[in-house]
């Protein structure tokens, strides 16, 4: 073989050294850049180039018809000729050399491509997520309570990494957040359309921001509306039994209320005291969510009664006591009727569990059910779930029970089955067989919320609800025939499933035959489900390295479709922490808030019970001070 020649070595030299200047400028720019290889240069393309491209945001998401600016540029262009475009699907509009405007009309992941004009060779691409979710207007997502959102596009396991999400924005707020953040999708406000993210406070505040503004600009014409009337005050820690010192320094606004996107409504129930009789008013509000106003005919201030002895009533009526009964249960929408439920303050008595159901277009109230009239207590703790047919499914706590004797009215510690076409009437119920112990320990049956599993037509029970307690037990009945009561054992229901000794305060959650739970103290577990004998293993399959603080957690998940699951929990630890999990191996920890340097990703103090809202890329978290967002990085 013939030496090579100087002229050859040196010509060999200048391209080495150039490809070299051109992998150190993408470096040191942040850019990316798809090359070609410099010695093999394509027709029409500069050999020795320089250029980079680069393109930002380099991840997004986005709704339905909603508009993306990108903006590019061809780094070290010496023509300024900036880049073209090209999108995977979607359009693409006001294109310039260095910007464009993207949307769909179509849920799913779509690539944008810039391309320098200079030199083909370089290019960058944006992955963008279009959901079509449109909206998450009521607890956990639906009227099962599943706490799922498949229409996430945009969160993936591959970018929710320190590296690629975290803290985006806080927005300050005038009292602590126990409501989970409500979430609209284009909402219209003059000729101008917002996703828009609702939090409510415990100081009777309702915060409406646009959801992808880092400036927390409101979409209504003041920062906040505050329901407390001129003659009344925000109801303080010691008028309510020292109860709030778990609800914060007052009690307003606990229970997460609930969105009619057909009506434009929201419904809260908020509770104030007068100044000047102490008397303690809970109301029933329902607000435009385009302008914060009542809606005429709100509010409603709540008040009811049933017949029974309660308490030893010598009056043979049992009023609603507003002092006495805890709105911390989520509100729920079903059928054009809003449901609320209540337990107690600090177990104080007296007091009941009390579900009553308004008319959504004229509050008028249409329905009213105590599940103790002729006893005591049996709180209702978290949100009633409802399935196709309109059958409501709440937990009870402790109190007293007698519905297995004849005549008998009060469903402490139970599962009940309440048909709705005609008033409220228990149609079926289940209350465990060691019921007078638990209520005796204070461990409450209805310690969690109900879980409708989704239906399981070729499996041996075909539908299914799981109904969590204190005493660490998750149950598992048959919705079409929750069992009654059994003197001697549990053997006449579907299952019991030991979690944690801990106790179970939280709500379940199921995915792909599997349920995920968060105990008092303890892990998050996941245990497998066979829909062959409609049971659980009762080993779980994987668990999460962390333990969760007092109270536990309830989890939520993000997936598009069937893919790119992704667990999401929260420890009401102090600050609170924000986690993301693989829902396939719980040991697999995605990412957390206090992973990133310099507390960037950390949230304001934790509050217990509160459950994160995952919509269109981001993850909203209600704290004691502040509204946290979190998302994928722009750059």
């Amino acid at each position: 073989m013939r030496p090579a020649t100087p002229g050859k070595v040196l010509y060999l030299l200048a391209i080495m050294i150039a490809a070299w200047n051109s992998a150190s400028s993408s470096a040191q720019s942040g850019s990316v850049s798809h090359r070609s290889d410099p010695a093999l240069p394509a027709t029409g393309m500069r050999t020795n180039s320089t250029i980079a491209a680069s393109l930002t945001p380099v991840r997004a998401g986005v709704t339905i018809g909603q508009s993306l600016e990108l903006t590019a540029a061809a780094i070290n262009d010496p023509s300024n000729s900036g880049v073209t475009w090209t999108s995977s699907g979607g359009a693409l509009r006001q294109v310039k050399p260095g910007f464009a405007t993207f949307t769909a009309q179509t849920a799913g992941t779509y690539t944008i491509t810039a391309t320098s004009r200079a030199d083909r060779a370089r290019s960058a691409s944006t992955t963008v997520g279009v959901t079509g979710l449109g909206g998450v207007t009521t607890w956990r997502n639906d009227r099962e309570h599943s706490g799922i959102n498949s229409q996430e596009y945009a969160l993936t396991p591959e970018d929710v990494t320190a590296a690629k999400f975290g803290k985006l924005f806080s927005c300050a707020v005038d009292g602590w957040v126990f409501a989970q953040p409500l979430w609209v999708a284009n909402l219209h406000l003059g000729t101008a359309r917002h996703n828009a993210i609702f939090v409510a406070t415990e100081n009777d505040s309702v915060y409406a921001f646009d959801a992808d503004q880092p400036d927390c600009r409101p979409i209504w014409s003041s920062a906040r509306v505050n329901l407390i009337p001129s003659d009344e005050k925000i109801a303080p820690l010691d008028d309510l039994h020292y109860d709030s010192i778990s609800l914060g320094p007052f009690t307003g606004i606990t229970g997460t209320p609930v969105i009619d996107q057909f009506s434009h409504t929201l419904y809260l129930v908020a509770v104030t005291e007068n100044r000047f009789t102490g008397a303690i008013i809970q109301r029933l509000h329902a607000l435009d969510i385009a302008t914060g106003r009542e809606r005429p005919r709100s509010p409603v201030v709540i008040a009811a009664s049933v017949r029974g002895t309660a308490y030893h009533n010598p009056t043979g009526t049992v009023m609603f006591e507003a002092r006495m009964q805890k709105q911390r249960a989520a509100l729920l929408l079903l059928n054009g009727v809003v449901y609320v439920c209540w337990g107690s303050y600090f177990d104080k008595d007296p007091y009941h569990g009390w579900v009553i159901g308004y008319n959504a277009s004229t509050l008028k109230q249409v329905s009213v059910f105590n599940d103790t009239p002729d006893g005591a207590r049996g709180g209702i703790w978290m949100s009633a779930a409802a399935d196709a047919a309109g059958n409501l499914y709440v937990l009870s706590g402790n109190g007293d029970f007698n519905a297995n004797s004849p005549g008998g009215r009060n469903y402490s510690d139970s599962l009940l089955k309440l048909r709705t076409s005609s008033g409220l009437v228990v149609s079926d119920w289940f209350t465990p067989f060691d019921q007078k112990d638990l209520a005796a320990q204070d461990l409450d049956f209805g310690g969690g919320g109900a879980v409708l599993v989704p239906d399981q037509p070729k499996g041996r029970f075909p539908h299914l609800v799981l109904a969590s307690a204190k005493s660490g037990t998750l149950y598992v009945l048959d919705r079409d025939h929750l069992g009654h009561f059994n003197q001697t054992s549990n053997s006449q229901i579907v299952q019991t499933l030991m979690v944690d000794s801990n106790g179970i305060y939280s709500t379940p959650l199921f995915w792909h035959d599997t349920v995920y739970v968060g105990a008092n103290v303890g892990p998050l577990r996941a245990f497998h489900f066979s829909s062959e004998t409609g049971k659980f293993e009762p080993a779980p399959t994987s668990q999460s390295k962390e333990n969760f603080d007092y109270p536990g957690t309830t989890p939520v998940l993000s997936a598009a479709g069937e893919k790119n699951a992704i667990l999401w929990a929260i420890d009401p630890a102090r600050p609170g922490i924000l986690h993301a999990y693989d829902p396939s191996n719980l040991s697999h920890e995605l990412w957390n808030s206090s992973q990133a340097a310099n507390k960037r990703d950390q949230p304001g103090r934790g509050i217990k019970f509160t459950v994160p809202t995952v919509a269109n890329g981001k993850v909203y978290l209600g704290t004691r001070t502040e509204l946290d967002v979190y998302g994928l990085l722009p750059k």
